[in-house]
């Protein structure tokens, strides 16, 4: 505008960048008052606050400031002293808590100690009672309470010695019959007789239901009499056990006896599941297991031999079958003999050489027929030729050999 003093437009251009200048000017001492105002209304709430804290009305004071937090959440002043109120706020309620809590306790002691002279005084235990509230009183002093309950108990004291006395008399004749009534349930005892001892302390006990002698003494009588009749019972339970596992044993080794080792084991071994603890069942059945175990060992021994034994004997007969069919009877015979020497009671053997005997009975016999049978045609053939011969030396030769014909 120096440069051109006459321009209006340039003129018109300032005068609008100086009404901007004031408005900004004019919003910044706004805001700068608003400022100040949040401020001072901020230290005024800061100031309430710390007179209520000094007026020790700490939860106003936090209700008052969490009131401005909300209408002014960004001061920090406000938050530190709002944290600063509640911590306050905090150990003013533990204090009060701590306290209540001590009223409360010391109230409660107070109570207790005097419901337990109480209870003292109820079962006669006077003394003990002004004792304990001697020691009460000692820890609280000013208890109107206890000093009376004490004043109580003291005259209570004085009633029951006075009682305790005509009672201690009482108390030494009672224990005298008492001691005589336990001295006889004893010997009663001792004599095996434990149901009379049991209704002699019952009686006794009906005369002194409050003696703890007699109770104890009842109760033994009673476990001695309950002991008695556990250990009949036991001992039965014993001689029927001991019964069955001898029935079971002798059962056992009569089936030994008789070689049924396999129905003894059986046996053993089922009376040993009755009676697993039973240490002459399970020797019993040890050896009864190794019988049964030579046994099968024996069989299968005897079954080898027995295998061994008839396959000899089949080759043997298979052998004479073969001589027999070869018309070798006699070596035949002579074989099965040697062989029936080794194995006498073998009926096969036997039956074959009674065949290979009776063939050769046949064989010879066939043979004396067919060497009778030689024997006439050989004496018929000399007779012929003998005729023959007489034929021929008289000259008569056609008929010499008709005669051979």
């Amino acid at each position: 505008l120096r440069h051109c003093p006459g321009s209006e437009e340039l003129k018109a251009q300032v005068i609008v960048v100086e009404d901007l200048l004031k408005q900004e000017e004019d919003q910044r001492q706004r805001v700068q008052q608003e400022a100040q105002r949040k401020r001072a209304e901020v230290e005024r709430e800061i100031a309430i606050s710390q007179q209520l804290l000094g007026a020790r009305q700490t939860d106003e004071a936090v209700a008052k400031l969490e009131q401005a937090l909300r209408q002014y959440p960004k001061s920090q002043e406000l938050k530190s002293q709002l944290e600063f109120a509640q911590r306050r706020a905090a150990v003013e309620q533990a204090e009060r808590e701590r306290v209540e809590q001590q009223t409360r306790r010391q109230r409660s002691e107070i109570e207790r100690d005097v419901a337990k002279a109480q209870v003292l005084l109820d079962s006669r235990q006077a003394s003990r009672a002004v004792a304990a509230l001697e020691q009460g009183l000692h820890q609280y002093p000013d208890s109107e309470e206890l000093k009376s309950q004490l004043k109580i108990a003291r005259q209570r004291v004085d009633i029951e010695q006075a009682e305790q006395e005509r009672a201690a008399q009482e108390a030494r004749l009672k224990q005298q019959q008492i001691e005589r009534d336990l001295a006889t349930a004893r010997q009663l005892l001792d004599g095996k007789k434990a149901n009379q001892a049991i209704l002699s302390l019952e009686q006794a006990l009906h005369r002194f239901p409050e003696s703890i002698e007699l109770k104890a003494q009842l109760e033994a009588a009673r476990q001695r009499l309950a002991d008695d009749e556990a250990e009949v019972q036991r001992m039965q339970r014993e001689l029927r056990r001991r019964a069955a596992i001898e029935k079971g044993i002798a059962v056992a080794l009569e089936l030994l006896d008789s070689d049924q080792t396999d129905q003894a084991v059986s046996t053993l071994e089922q009376a040993l599941r009755n009676y697993p603890d039973s240490e002459e069942l399970k020797s019993t059945l040890q050896d009864a297991q190794r019988r049964l175990a030579a046994q099968q060992a024996e069989r299968e021994k005897a079954e080898r031999e027995a295998r061994r034994k008839q396959a000899e004997i089949d080759r043997e007969l298979t052998a004479s079958r073969q001589l027999l069919d070869a018309k070798q009877t006699s070596q035949a015979i002579a074989s099965l003999e040697q062989v029936l020497r080794t194995f006498p009671d073998t009926k096969e053997l036997r039956a074959q050489l009674d065949l290979a005997s009776r063939g050769l009975v046949r064989e010879r016999e066939e043979k004396a027929r067919a060497e009778e049978l030689a024997a006439r045609k050989r004496s018929e053939i000399e007779g012929r030729m003998q005729s023959a011969r007489q034929f021929l030396e008289a000259k008569r030769n056609e008929q010499g050999i008709d005669a051979l014909r």
